[in-house]
């Protein structure tokens, strides 16, 4: 079964992470009323694309799920740091968490060798797992 080849579970994880944040972001901005339910349907459409097609073993979705996490870490970073003394401490520590998850999520897609293997290996040299 695909699950066997090395780096699989961490593939998953990394997918489940990348539409967990897109869910409660997405939640977060519709409840403060500054997201429209069309565009969040539509970012919960493309990010369920991008982690369909990193399952996959698209290399090009790993990268771009990265690109995206490491944006938007940074942003909610700069965020939290310019506006630390005029914005509520909840709404700092929310942003500062969510640096931290965004920044780590790209790291973790960025520089973790299991997911290099899993990238490197050719779809095509899988076997299926006996019963």
């Amino acid at each position: 079964m695909l699950l066997d080849r090395p780096g699989r579970s961490h593939v998953v994880l990394a997918a489940v992470l990348f539409l967990l944040a897109s869910l409660v972001i997405g939640s977060i901005t519709m409840a403060l009323g500054t997201t429209k339910p069309v565009v969040l349907v539509v970012r919960l459409a493309l990010a369920f694309g991008l982690a369909v097609a990193m399952l996959k073993g698209a290399n090009w979705a790993r990268w771009v799920i990265a690109v995206l996490g490491g944006a938007a870490g940074l942003w909610a970073g700069i965020t939290t740091w310019s506006g630390f003394a005029t914005q509520p401490l909840g709404a700092s520590v929310f942003l500062g968490a969510f640096a931290a998850y965004y920044l780590g999520l790209a790291a973790f897609l960025a520089f973790s060798p299991s997911l290099g293997a899993y990238f490197r290996e050719p779809m095509a040299t899988m076997t299926p797992s006996q019963p």
